[in-house]
């Protein structure tokens, strides 16, 4: 399991990104400040009006094929800011 994840996080390590290392489980934040996403890009409306990491998650799947799942479905929407910036 731990050679699986390991291989899975080359890709942050490669891009620069800051991610958890996951103990015992699957899951894995990312921090994509970094990563600009196109200003013009064509979100659908339930996209376009939620915060940072759900365009993130959508322009991944769209255009790269990965899926993540947006942590600010998680928060409050007074704490959603705190992870806007992860998938």
């Amino acid at each position: 399991m731990k050679g699986k994840i390991d291989r899975f996080n080359e890709i942050w390590k490669e891009l620069d990104l800051p991610y958890s290392e996951p103990e015992g489980g699957y899951f894995v934040l990312v921090n994509m400040k970094k990563v600009k996403l196109p200003k013009d890009y064509p979100y659908p409306p339930h996209v376009a009006s939620r915060p940072r990491d759900f365009k993130l998650t959508w322009f991944l799947i769209q255009e790269v094929g990965v899926a993540a799942v947006p942590p600010t479905e998680f928060y409050t929407d007074k704490n959603a800011w705190i992870a806007e910036d992860y998938i």
